[in-house]
């Protein structure tokens, strides 16, 4: 992610207008390093948001079920105080996750993959598709060529890709996919219309 931070940063900055026009409200979630963080709950100041965004930097560790559990928490409380929001979640992440729970959310799944953080995140994503949640995966490195296992491999104990792996979790989402690439290339443009899009069902691009 280091090399993707700058690029990120662009084009959350470049949505400043619109989420001002549509009086949207802003949190934002780190999953880095050994825990997830709520940096900002929703909140209609998205100058806060974004003088915090800019003090974010990279770790070679990636917690995301505990981003997508924390994400899921402010967006939760958020509801409760606003019955009309629609929650949005956009996760921006290379998915290489590597940091699990400190407790599991299911007594099995981590018996079905090698990777716990992979499992992790699979159990953190149906929680979240049950509260009709909606998600964006932003995939910074989405690489075309990994492909997705088959019925056969899904019953084995599997380590998947990082792309078969963002692709999985969103299908469990239930949600959107935007995979920007090859090898790191990143577009703001893309990313700018990935953050700002209606989610409404899975497209890998």
């Amino acid at each position: 992610m280091a090399t993707s931070l700058d690029v990120v940063r662009d084009a959350i900055t470049g949505l400043r207008k619109m989420a001002h026009r549509h009086r949207d409200r802003v949190g934002l979630v780190i999953f880095k390093g050994r825990s997830a963080e709520i940096i900002q709950r929703p909140t209609n100041n998205i100058s806060l948001v974004m003088n915090k965004l800019m003090r974010v930097g990279a770790s070679d560790f990636t917690p995301l079920a505990g981003g997508l559990l924390k994400a899921y928490e402010a967006l939760i409380i958020e509801k409760r105080r606003n019955k009309d929001a629609i929650p949005v979640i956009v996760a921006i992440t290379d998915g290489i996750v590597n940091v699990p729970l400190k407790r599991s959310l299911s007594p099995t799944s981590r018996k079905r993959l090698v990777n716990p953080a992979q499992a992790d995140a699979f159990d953190a994503a149906r929680r979240t598709a049950k509260s009709q949640v909606h998600t964006i995966i932003v995939n910074v490195d989405h690489r075309p060529f990994e492909r997705m296992p088959t019925l056969a491999e899904e019953v084995k104990r599997l380590s998947l890709s990082p792309t078969e792996f963002l692709l999985e979790l969103t299908r469990r989402l239930k949600g959107v996919y935007y995979g920007i690439g090859p090898k790191g290339k990143i577009e703001s443009v893309v990313l700018t219309e990935a953050i700002a899009a209606a989610p409404v069902q899975v497209s890998p691009t």
